[in-house]
């Protein structure tokens, strides 16, 4: 039932839309604004017969207006798409940012140690610091490694 309830619905809906559409068109008409596409249009389907041509026009003027709104949402859609996907990627490198920032200090403590004739092999849970004499010293955290860097210097 809860189907059938949303069909009604929608389609009242598409009703009242069609009407403020029709509204809109009356609007332009009394006002004298015309569509000259739509109007020549018109008029060629009316064999030139302008009170014909008239009534030719406000569907086709109801119809374009259904274009427009489509073609505004399908633009708002693709505005949307193209947000998330700016969204994804700006969040993708704040991650990267932070991953980096994160083992900043890892990678520093490496590459003193490195530069000074030292192994270090990361194990998981510590790094196994292996001396240039053969030593080998095990830390267990990132500062513990990044002290013991700093005091080779």
């Amino acid at each position: 039932m809860k189907f059938f309830d949303n069909l009604r619905r929608q389609s009242a809906a598409n009703r009242l839309m069609e009407e403020e559409l029709y509204s809109e068109v009356a609007r332009e008409l009394n006002e004298g604004i015309l569509r000259n596409g739509l109007w020549a249009m018109a008029l060629q389907k009316a064999g030139g017969d302008k009170d014909k041509a008239k009534s030719l026009y406000i569907p086709l003027r109801v119809q374009s207006l259904k274009d427009e709104a489509e073609m505004e949402q399908a633009s708002i859609e693709e505005e949307t798409r193209r947000l998330i996907r700016e969204q994804i990627a700006y969040e993708k490198v704040v991650k990267e940012e932070a991953n980096y920032l994160a083992h900043k200090d890892e990678i520093q403590a490496t590459k003193v140690l490195l530069n000074k004739g030292y192994k270090v092999i990361g194990k998981g849970t510590y790094w196994l610091v292996i001396e240039p004499l053969g030593g080998r010293v095990k830390h267990h955290s990132t500062k513990d490694l990044l002290e013991y860097a700093n005091s080779r210097e």
